[in-house]
Formats: structure tokens, sequence, C-alpha cells
């Protein structure tokens, strides 16, 4: 049995991984993101605008 990974599409197993843990990354922080703005939108509405 052949254990050794194919590329795929001309793109090398590792360069494939990379890219692979840089969108995780980039997912990453894109929600952090989103909690963040979603968080000052809530203290925004909520006329609190002392945070604790």
């Amino acid at each position: 049995m052949n254990t050794e990974i194919p590329k795929i599409a001309g793109i090398s197993p590792e360069l494939l991984h990379r890219y692979v843990e840089m969108r995780r990354k980039v997912a990453d922080e894109a929600e952090t993101i989103h909690s963040i703005t979603s968080m000052l939108a809530l203290f925004e509405t909520s006329g609190d605008e002392k945070m604790v």
C-alpha cells in the first residue's frame, strides 16, 4: 500500500497544510472580531456607557 500523500492539483501537502492552518487562524480572528463587535453593539444599544 502506498502511504505517500499525493499532490493535490499540483499543491504539495506541506503547502496545503500551511494554507489550511492559515485559514483556520483567520477564521478564529474573524470570530473574535465578530464577538467583540457584537459586544460593543450591545453596550451601545443598552444605554449603559460604563463597562464593568
